[in-house]
């Protein structure tokens, strides 16, 4: 059953290239992005392994 109202959409094969300057845009903020995330990772893991480390030098030192 089809509606009159309906249109056929027009698929095109040939899309149009993204440009050099988009692709460079993005690799930037994608490697920016995980340079960030990778920097807060290894913060929270410092800051536990610095919170675990001085958690034991207490219970020593008691």
């Amino acid at each position: 059953m089809t509606h009159p109202s309906t249109t056929p959409i027009n698929l095109d094969p040939a899309v149009e290239p993204i440009p050099s300057s988009a692709r460079r845009i993005n690799v930037f903020w994608f490697l920016s992005l995980a340079l960030s995330l990778s920097t807060v990772v290894a913060g929270i893991c410092v800051s536990n392994r610095h919170e675990n480390t001085s958690r034991m030098r207490t219970y020593r030192i008691a």
